[in-house]
């Protein structure tokens, strides 16, 4: 069955979503180091096939993203992908489980589309990766970075807490037919 017809498929399923928003201000960014040696890098436009290695990715996802100038920061052990993030520094963004568009003001940025290979989960390669993009946004006087995630994805919540993200918003969103709709949000 192909990818397209899987996600329409999944997509005609209704239910509710419950979003959590955080943000960092750099001021304070510890420094997590993985269980396991890995190498941090950004992602160039000639390198989509690594991401292939582990997720499904289109060529005019990934085109569009570089056009915006977008950054995938991705950890490797022996030229194997075992995480990839993004960043968006200007634009809007579409915050897919709000169906909701935001505007990426001066000196902000957003991490999304964050993946860890499942074989490698619980050995800090996310909080090595947020600290690493952390410090690159500081350097590029960016004064606020914010991420959103499933309000059940609890090891996530855990690891944006241990780096000094603070949650700002809950959302409660119902998706339907692959659309999604914005029912509530709270700010905190």
């Amino acid at each position: 069955m192909s990818y397209r017809l899987k996600r329409f498929i999944r997509g005609l399923r209704f239910g509710l979503l419950r979003e959590v928003f955080f943000e960092h201000d750099l001021k304070n960014i510890p420094n997590i180091e993985p269980r396991l040696p890995v190498a941090m890098k950004v992602l160039g436009e000639s390198e989509i096939s690594k991401i292939r290695e582990v997720a499904e990715f289109s060529d005019q996802v990934f085109n569009k993203r570089m056009k915006r100038e977008d950054t995938c920061f991705v950890s490797e052990k022996s030229e194997r992908l075992l995480s990839f993030h993004w960043l968006q520094t200007k634009g809007n963004h579409f915050v897919k489980p709000t169906g909701r568009w935001e505007k990426i003001k001066e000196g902000e940025a957003v991490i999304y589309h964050v993946f860890v290979h499942k074989d490698f989960r619980g050995n800090k390669l996310n909080g090595h990766a947020y600290s690493h993009i952390l410090r690159h946004c500081r350097d590029l006087k960016i004064k606020r970075v914010w991420i959103y995630t499933h309000k059940s994805n609890i090891a996530n919540i855990k690891g944006l807490k241990a780096i000094n993200f603070k949650m700002y918003r809950e959302t409660l969103s119902l998706r339907f037919n692959n659309r999604y709709y914005l029912l509530r949000a709270k700010e905190l």
